[in-house]
């Protein structure tokens, strides 16, 4: 082989050896491609489509709050733990520049938003936009920013919530104490569900003697309407006692009352909380006995079943995603309560109940 072949082969392999190289590096095989910057994650960060329908049209959400912790000398007298403080509470969710703000729905001017009372409203710190960053070229960085420089604020998708900084109006205790932090924020996409607690100290009280941890709940539900209103009339109190009546007035004068009860079309699971073993078998018993009792007045079919319990030991046992039992066996909390409670959430369009809770404290129970 002459030597000028011998050179051109030789050529042929650097540069063969080079393009290979290069095609890997091109390719992110020869060197560990840099890892994507992004900041800090926070659990207060969320999409605006959250409480907004695409074309901006507000959700609906149940609005509830229990308190599930009670601390100091006054707390465990004051506060009726598990007891849902708003009752049937419906709330659709208006974003300003400033606060997401909750207003609660009026049945009795359902087509007038702005007749609605301002029900609560967290403070906004900031719209953004989730993005890549640019270079002082225009180029894609490997950087990702929280972008709340483009665009009118309205048009962002994200916002940053402060939770603590709650403000309500019905709850007066809330003006009177110190939310001292935020914990156990949970952000449920697929059922709609955002629940959080807050850790609160009264004012009223030196020492810190009077202090809670509050539960708040918000679910999304769609409005259904196959489902049929069950009038009530108000001489049928003389008979038997319905506990919950809901209503609105036509010109704001003449009242309209109906019952809310459970859509018996559907099975219902029942959560057992923290039912000892040995009394699981009485509730279980309690429960097959309202099946039998509604196939009897003809309100399920014979084969149905409305009601199902199911054994769930919850991480928060007040939470509007699951219907529940709830057993409270600290004999402590149990003196300082009643024997037991029922409580409802229902649409206050209709009366069909969305969520329902038994509380019974027995701890003092032999």
């Amino acid at each position: 082989m002459s030597w000028s072949r011998t050179y051109k082969v030789a050529m042929m392999a650097v540069t063969s050896t080079t393009l290979i190289g290069c095609s890997g590096l091109f390719n992110g095989k020869l060197f560990k491609e840099r890892a994507p910057e992004v900041p800090p994650p926070s659990e207060q960060i969320v999409d605006k489509s959250f409480f907004q329908e695409p074309s901006g049209k507000p959700k609906t959400f149940l609005c509830a709050w229990a308190p599930d912790v009670s601390r100091g000398v006054y707390g465990e007298f004051y506060y009726t733990l598990l007891r849902n403080e708003t009752m049937h509470c419906n709330v659709e969710f208006e974003i300003t520049e400033d606060y997401l703000v909750a207003k609660k729905i009026n049945p009795s001017f359902l087509n007038e938003p702005a007749r609605w009372t301002e029900f609560l409203k967290i403070p906004i710190s900031k719209h953004f936009y989730y993005e890549v960053d640019k270079d002082q070229y225009g180029r894609d960085t490997n950087k990702y920013v929280e972008n709340s420089s483009r665009s009118h604020w309205s048009a962002r998708p994200k916002m940053k919530l402060d939770l603590t900084g709650i403000v309500t109006h019905e709850l007066h205790w809330l003006d009177l104490s110190v939310n001292s932090s935020v914990e156990d924020i949970e952000w449920d996409p697929a059922k709609g569900f955002l629940g959080f607690s807050i850790n609160l100290t009264s004012l009223w009280a030196l020492n810190g003697e009077l202090q809670a941890r509050y539960r708040f709940n918000f679910l999304a539900f769609e409005h259904d309407t196959t489902f049929e209103k069950t009038p009530f009339h108000q001489q049928n109190s003389k008979h038997f006692n319905l506990l919950h009546v809901l209503g609105k007035k036509h010109e704001g004068v003449e009242p309209e009352l109906y019952a809310a009860h459970w859509d018996l079309r559907e099975t219902h699971d029942l959560y057992l909380n923290g039912v000892p073993a040995e009394q699981e078998p009485v509730i279980r018993s309690a429960i097959e006995k309202w099946n039998r009792t509604l196939r009897k007045i003809g309100a399920i079919k014979p084969d149905q079943v409305a009601f199902r319990a199911v054994v769930g030991n919850l991480k928060h046992p007040f939470d509007l995603r699951y219907p529940t039992l709830n057993w409270i066996s600290d004999q402590r909390i149990s003196r300082n309560s009643a024997l037991g409670i029922g409580m409802a959430h229902s649409d206050v369009r209709n009366g069909k109940i969305l969520w329902g809770s038994v509380v019974l404290w027995g701890g003092m129970l032999e």
